[in-house]
């Protein structure tokens, strides 16, 4: 078998393998990537119009539980290591308690793809129930 020397800790590796140094690197860009976005213009916009499309409402307590309450986190639905492109996306992003934010975590570890249908799900209902009356106050305003 041929070695090289990876660049960043000299440990021996097989040629056209990565170092495992190289997988932390990456994770950690990741981590910095993440970290810039959160405090971002291109995050405070679209945490904003997140927020606005509910109207500040955590819609998985109002159409789940029948409870009406304003949301505390912008959750992404797809997260942003698997879906970074998808990071300021009105149809990624929803407004939830911190109760459910953490319980939504909790269930994308059994089914992670059922879980994010439901949710895509609810803010289409919520837009199709309340999206016209969010365009009418928005001509009111304007007009």
């Amino acid at each position: 078998m041929i070695y090289k020397r990876c660049l960043r800790c000299h440990k021996r590796i097989p040629v056209g393998e990565h170092c495992r140094c190289y997988d932390r690197q990456r994770k950690q860009q990741g981590r910095i990537d993440a970290d810039q976005f959160y405090t971002s213009p291109e995050w405070g916009q679209a945490r904003a119009r997140a927020i606005r499309r509910t109207y500040g409402l955590d819609i998985v307590a109002w159409y789940e539980h029948g409870e009406l309450v304003n949301g505390f986190t912008v959750h992404h639905i797809a997260p942003l290591e698997t879906a970074w492109e998808l990071r300021a996306d009105p149809d990624n992003l929803i407004y939830l308690t911190e109760q459910n934010h953490r319980l939504i975590h909790e269930l994308y570890k059994s089914d992670y793809t059922a879980v994010r249908e439901r949710l895509h799900a609810l803010l289409e209902r919520f837009d199709r129930e309340y999206g016209a009356l969010r365009k009418s106050v928005a001509n009111k305003l304007s007009g």
